[in-house]
C-alpha cells in the first residue's frame, strides 16, 4: 500500500480502534490522528505517553470500556 493509499484510509474513518497491550511506540495511532481520525487506545503500552489527551484511552482488559468509547465517539461530539 502506498503512503497516498494509506493516507487516504485514515482520512476516511469514522474511528480508529488500537487493542494493542504492548506496542512498541505506537506510530498507528499518531498516524491515524495526524490525518484526523479519533482514537481509541487501550491504555496500555506507551499509549498513555504517546497519545496523551489526544486519543480516549480505554482499560485493555475491557471490552465494555472499548465499546463504550467507540459508542461516545461515533454518537458525539467530534474529537480534536
Amino acid at each position: 500500500m502506498s503512503d497516498a493509499e494509506l493516507r487516504a484510509l485514515y482520512e476516511a474513518e469514522a474511528i480508529f480502534v488500537f487493542p494493542s497491550l504492548s506496542e512498541g511506540f505506537g506510530l498507528l495511532p499518531i498516524e491515524a490522528m495526524h490525518c484526523g481520525a479519533p482514537v481509541v487506545a487501550a491504555r496500555a503500552g506507551a499509549m498513555p505517553e504517546v497519545c496523551g489527551d489526544a486519543a480516549l484511552l480505554v482499560d485493555a482488559d475491557s471490552a465494555g470500556s472499548f465499546k463504550e468509547a467507540i459508542l461516545a465517539v461515533l454518537e458525539g461530539p467530534a474529537l480534536g
